[in-house]
Formats: C-alpha cells, structure tokens, sequence
C-alpha cells in the first residue's frame, strides 16, 4: 500500500501546515515541526 501523502501529492510545505494547525489548536501546545522535518519522513516513505 502506497504511503498517504504519496498517494495525494502532499508536498512538504502542505504536510507540515498540517501537522502544525493540528499541534497547535483544540489545547494543544507542541512545538511546530519544519518543513525539513516533514521532508526527511516523506524521503524515507517513498
């Protein structure tokens, strides 16, 4: 099975907006995560 974001032509800037708007909203505190961060995972993925 072909990995989500692979799958719907995420890119790295769409991927880690988000994943931030969810780690920031409803309570939540975490620290944002970079779009370098989010790009690593999807190399690893493809």
């Amino acid at each position: 099975m072909p990995a989500e974001g692979e799958n719907a032509d995420f890119i790295s800037e769409y991927v880690a907006a988000i994943i931030n708007h969810e780690r920031s909203n409803w309570g939540n505190n975490a620290k944002k995560i970079t779009v370098e961060e989010v790009q690593v995972i999807l190399d690893k993925i493809k």
